[in-house]
Formats: structure tokens, C-alpha cells, sequence
């Protein structure tokens, strides 16, 4: 069949036919290339995703390093620093854990020497005391430092001297260490202040007069 300028229309619907069936053949093998797009795409989504999985286990050590310089700070803040000298074998400067005790202080420095005063340091010293940032820790040596000890010094001085007890201000504790006093008698005493005299102990009949003499050398007003 022939147009009026010869154009033949049944060879172009066979021709048309003929596209319709190839591309009718050819949507199998279209899928499968698309199918094969999909899997390639997906490889690809996957292998970039595994990339990025170090870089989050990368992170996660670089928090557990900050912890642990964090805890090692916080080790070395809870340090302190003592001076021990004197009779040790080994004087000097040492850090030392900040709740250690005398005795660590004095492990770290070896131990007494022999020319430590041992009944000295044993009267003085609390080795379990708690020590504290910056202390100096001395323990005393034998003979000439004896002589030195503001507390052995004190103490003769009390023995030479014994300070006398003051009737208008004596404390409870203070006037029943007095010979023949006691309990009542202190409390007797400090109820009737305030005294005149020494002898209104016994005007006032608060004490008996042999009493009166065993204290009258110990007491002031």
C-alpha cells in the first residue's frame, strides 16, 4: 500500500513491528544489568561504610587514653612532700602517698640510725600520725640534742618551779589535785569566791585547819 507520493506505510508498521519485538527480547538482559547496577551500588555503600568503622574505634581509644592520663594526674595531685632529718639513715626529701603515716616517712628514710635517741623519740613521737604536705619530720639524736629539747626543758623547769594554784581562778581539775581537797572540798571552794585571804578557807570553815596546812604553799589568792 502506497501513498500519493509513493511513501509505502505497511513496510513502516513491519518495521515498527520489528522494534517492538527486539525491544520485547532485550527487557530480560535490561533487568539484569540493572540488577547488576543495584548489587555494584550496594558493594560500593557497603566498603565505604566499613572505611568509616576504624575511625570511630580510633576515637574510642583516644577517650580511654584521656581517662587514663586523667588518672594518673589525679595519682600524682594525691602525692605530698616531707623533710625527714635528724637521726635516720638516710635524711632527705620524699613524696610519699598523702594519707601515709610517721612510720612511712621513716621506712622511706631507711630507719633510725645508731645515733638515734630511742627513749627520746618513743616519749615524742607518734608513729602513726597522719602527716601532711610540706612537714618536717626530725628525730632527735643521742646527747647533745637531748639538752636541746624545748620539751625536756619544760618539763625540768616545771619540776624546779611547780606554778602555784590561785583560789579565785583555779579550775575544778586544778584545786582537787591539791593534798586533802577532793571532790567536795574543790567544789566547796569554788561556790564561796570570792577570797579575801588564804586563811577565809578556814574563817569559812571550807577546809579544816590541817588541811589548810599542807596547801598554803601551793595556793595564792
Amino acid at each position: 500500500m502506497s501513498g500519493k507520493d509513493g511513501f509505502n506505510f505497511s513496510l513502516l508498521i513491519a518495521r515498527i513491528a520489528n522494534v517492538k519485538d527486539y525491544l520485547s527480547q532485550r527487557q530480560k538482559p535490561i533487568g539484569l544489568v540493572l540488577l547488576g547496577l543495584i548489587i555494584i551500588s550496594g558493594g560500593i555503600w557497603g566498603a565505604l561504610n566499613y572505611k568509616k568503622n576504624p575511625e570511630i574505634k580510633i576515637v574510642e581509644k583516644t577517650d580511654q587514653h584521656q581517662e587514663t592520663v586523667s588518672q594518673d594526674e589525679n595519682q600524682t595531685s594525691n602525692k605530698i612532700i616531707v623533710d625527714v632529718s635528724g637521726a635516720v639513715k638516710n635524711p632527705d626529701v620524699y613524696s610519699l602517698d598523702e594519707n601515709s603515716r610517721i612510720q612511712d616517712a621513716l621506712d622511706q628514710a631507711g630507719g633510725l640510725s645508731e645515733e638515734a635517741d630511742l627513749d627520746l623519740i618513743s616519749k615524742n613521737i607518734n608513729f602513726a600520725e597522719k602527716i601532711s604536705d610540706g612537714q618536717k619530720i626530725y628525730f632527735p639524736k643521742k646527747s647533745a640534742d637531748n639538752s636541746q629539747n624545748p620539751n625536756q626543758e619544760s618539763f625540768s623547769q616545771t619540776e624546779t618551779a611547780p606554778s602555784k594554784i590561785s583560789l579565785n581562778k583555779a579550775s575544778y581539775e586544778q584545786l582537787d589535785s591539791l593534798p586533802g581537797i577532793g571532790e567536795k572540798r574543790a567544789k566547796a571552794i569554788i561556790d564561796n569566791r570570792p577570797y579575801q585571804a588564804l586563811e577565809d578557807l578556814i574563817t569559812r570553815k571550807i577546809i579544816p585547819s590541817s588541811v589548810f596546812e599542807k596547801i598554803k604553799e601551793q595556793i595564792i589568792l
